[in-house]
């Protein structure tokens, strides 16, 4: 159904013609009280025609009837004009104030009645709020990444000359070598962990393809660092191995080398442990000859004890004692 003033209106206009009717506070010829009883009509047909819309045409005979009969008795032309005036003037009223007031609710309906479209909306702002932000960001961050180039165009391209290298004047030519290594590893793990971040800041943000893309720059200014660390230790070992006057090549020689001497001489103190549970078997062997060659010499002295024994009494057998005669 639809809301219109006509109802407020209606019941307010017929109070005012009862109140008139009752205490005849109006002339009943006048055209005051002839107007407000046709805008009253034409209020009651506004309403009779968007609302209860079968019933419009016993509405519109009730009120040609009322017209009819006022004329007939009263025979008074100008009074049934202003009734038909007033009933156009209530219609046309009532129309106006029931489009204004229906816009104003049905707006106020439509926004209490769909938080959808709120809440739509409001994401929609939102979104655009954040991909404007995201898109200054990425401006400033390409700005300063132009900025940072134009200071220092690639890693590679640090000598020792550079604004980037605190060197002292005293340094050799190959400490200021190394310390440009150096410098540059240094620059390749910061722009790594720079990268880094930005990476872990656009997989928050969803954003897959510049995830990717900073991805690649870890990994490459990664092996970068490495690279430049790892010059800058065969440097060293190479100056190093310079100054005890051993060439790179008999570096690797002399490395073998002592791996081979380590192996005999693990395998000479296997040997030498070998020969002591040799030496000490050897004299167990040595302990049981003796214990084996003194048996032998007991048994001979005591063979030579009984041939003594035999040969004395041979004798007493073969010289009888003779008694002196």
């Amino acid at each position: 159904m639809q809301l219109t003033a006509a109802p407020a209106l209606f019941i307010g206009l017929g109070a005012r013609v009862f109140l008139d009717f009752l205490t005849n506070s109006v002339d009943a010829a006048s055209p005051k009280r002839s107007i407000l009883l046709g805008v009253w009509q034409g209020i009651g047909l506004h309403h009779t025609l968007t609302t209860y819309t079968e019933i419009l045409p016993f509405a519109i005979a009730i009120v040609l009837a009322h017209s009819a009969i006022d004329f007939s008795f009263a025979g008074d032309y100008f009074k049934s004009i202003c009734i038909l005036l007033g009933v156009v003037a209530g219609g046309l009223c009532t129309e106006v104030l029931s489009n204004l007031i229906d816009n104003k609710l049905s707006e106020t309906t439509k926004q209490s009645r769909d938080p959808s479209n709120r809440a739509l909306k409001h994401l929609a702002e939102e979104r655009q709020k954040l991909f404007q932000s995201t898109l200054d960001r990425e401006t400033s961050q390409i700005a300063r990444d132009e900025k940072f180039r134009q200071q220092l165009s690639d890693i590679t391209s640090v000598g020792t000359d550079s604004e980037l290298m605190r060197m002292n004047r005293s340094m050799t030519p190959l400490e200021r070598e190394v310390a440009r290594l150096r410098a540059r590893a240094s620059l390749a793990d910061s722009e790594r962990r720079r990268y880094k971040e930005e990476r872990k800041w656009a997989l928050e943000q969803g954003n897959e393809a510049r995830a990717s893309q900073m991805r690649w720059q870890v990994k490459k200014y990664t092996a970068l660092m490495q690279s430049f660390n790892r010059q800058a230790d065969e440097q060293l070992i190479e100056a190093a191995n310079t100054r005890r006057g051993i060439r790179p090549t008999e570096a690797g020689v002399l490395q073998s080398r002592g791996g081979s001497s380590q192996e005999t001489r693990s395998r000479r103190a296997t040997e030498v442990d070998g020969s002591q549970s040799r030496g000490g078997s050897t004299q167990d062997t040595r302990s049981r000859r003796h214990t084996e060659a003194g048996v032998p010499q007991s048994r001979g002295g005591s063979s030579q004890e009984t041939r003594s024994s035999k040969r004395q009494n041979t004798s007493s057998h073969s010289y009888p004692h003779v008694p002196p005669s």
